[in-house]
Formats: C-alpha cells, sequence, structure tokens
C-alpha cells in the first residue's frame, strides 16, 4: 500500500471553521453569518493566545537598524511582540565584528547615572510599550559605524475567510490551533461541550493538551548551559 507522496496539508481558514463548528454540534447546512464572524474572532484571539506563551519560534526574525552617536532610544516595528537577544556590528579594518549585547531589567537601567555617555554599547533594556522601544546604554560614541541586530518575535498574521487564506502557522501547531478554536467557538454556541473540548486543548492543570504538546516541540533542541553574570563585581 503506497503512500501519497505529498507533504501539502495546509487547512484553509473556511475548513477549519466549518471543522469547529461540527466540533460544537452545528452541520454545515446551519450555518449562518453569525457562525462565520464569530469564528474569525475566535481564531484571532487564540492566537494571540499563543503569543503569550513565547517564544513562537515560526515568528523570529532579524532586525537591522543602524545606531546614531548619543542616540539612545531605538523603535521596534509595532508587530514585533518580544526581543529576544541583540548584538552589535562593528567594522575594525575592513572586517566585520559581531558583539553581544545584554538585557536589563528597568531598574537597572535606572540606576544608570548618566545615560547619555558615550561609549561602545553593552546593555539594553526592553520597555514594553506599544510598539516596543530599546533603550541601549551606553549611547553609541563616535567611533563606530555600529549597527544592531534585533532578534524579535513577530505577530501572527491575521485570519481571515476570505480567499481560502491559510494559517500563519507550522503543521505541528496545527492540531493544538484547531482544537482552541473548538473550545473558542464551543463557549457561544456548545457549552455543555466546552469543558470537555478545553481538556483537549489546555489539558488537566495546563499539562497534557495539544496545546502543551505543541509548544513542547516549539524549541531549539540544543543543550541548557546556565551562566552566572559577575558584571556587579568588576568594573
Amino acid at each position: 500500500m503506497a503512500s501519497t507522496g505529498a507533504q501539502a496539508f495546509n487547512p484553509s481558514a473556511g475548513s477549519v471553521c466549518f471543522y469547529a463548528l461540527r466540533r460544537c454540534g452545528i452541520k454545515r447546512t446551519a450555518v449562518e453569518v453569525d457562525h462565520l464572524v464569530t469564528f474569525e474572532h475566535a481564531a484571532n484571539l487564540v492566537l494571540s493566545d499563543l503569543s503569550t506563551e513565547q517564544p513562537n519560534l515560526w515568528k523570529v526574525t532579524l532586525l537591522s537598524t543602524p545606531l546614531i552617536q548619543g542616540t539612545v532610544q531605538y523603535t521596534m516595528p509595532a508587530n514585533i511582540l518580544l526581543v529576544l537577544n541583540c548584538y552589535i556590528r562593528y567594522g575594525v579594518g575592513g572586517i566585520n565584528n559581531d558583539r553581544i549585547i545584554y538585557g536589563v531589567s528597568r531598574d537597572e537601567y535606572s540606576s544608570y547615572p548618566n545615560k547619555l555617555l558615550q561609549q561602545p554599547p553593552t546593555v539594553y533594556w526592553v520597555d514594553r510599550t506599544a510598539p516596543i522601544v530599546l533603550n541601549i546604554y551606553p549611547a553609541p560614541d563616535g567611533n563606530g559605524p555600529y549597527t544592531l541586530f534585533v532578534y524579535g518575535i513577530q505577530q501572527d498574521d491575521d485570519v481571515a475567510l476570505a480567499g481560502a487564506a491559510t494559517f500563519d502557522l507550522p503543521y505541528r501547531y496545527f492540531k493544538a490551533f484547531s482544537d482552541g478554536v473548538c473550545y473558542e467557538m464551543a463557549l457561544t454556541y456548545a457549552p455543555e461541550r466546552s469543558e470537555e473540548l478545553g481538556v483537549v486543548y489546555h489539558g488537566v492543570d495546563g499539562k497534557g493538551g495539544s496545546k502543551g504538546r505543541a509548544q513542547a516541540q516549539d524549541r531549539e533542541n540544543v543543550p541548557l548551559s546556565i551562566v552566572p553574570s559577575f558584571s556587579r563585581y568588576w568594573q
């Protein structure tokens, strides 16, 4: 018995909509406009929920911006939800050199007495406003040019039923996403099924559900290393 040899499964928003409604006990012949509107809201709210438990590795992007002498604040694009890490590139003898800079807390950044001190930057504080503002310290000096590289996580593309659009999700998240939509839809159309569908999605005490299984696989498979910071003990 031969397999298909294809790996093209990528369901449209419409097909997941009908799937979720069917699990809520609503047949295709009974679908109304209200169901479709509710689905779009539910699907985008599930994406919002998934974005609260970062990182979502499929949305990691590398941004770059030139640093300006004396300028300490740099605004990220509005669709960046989280900053993972940063490094600075500078040229020496025609060769690019990359140097990581480290994140600090609001309290640590506030403790620096002269935030406009000009030296090669070494740390940054992420002000999680909307959009995110990156504050670097010390302020870039005139020995550049320096380029700031930022690994950030972008927001997922919106779900829409029009145009047979698919989802901005990797294969490993299809089941979790569809279960999440089913649960959200059940809260409105099949409350008697919502508890059961919630367990399928969330699991019990946050464990065992399709959401947890997907998130367990959305990680880099590398050894864990713990490196202490001695920055407070030397100058």
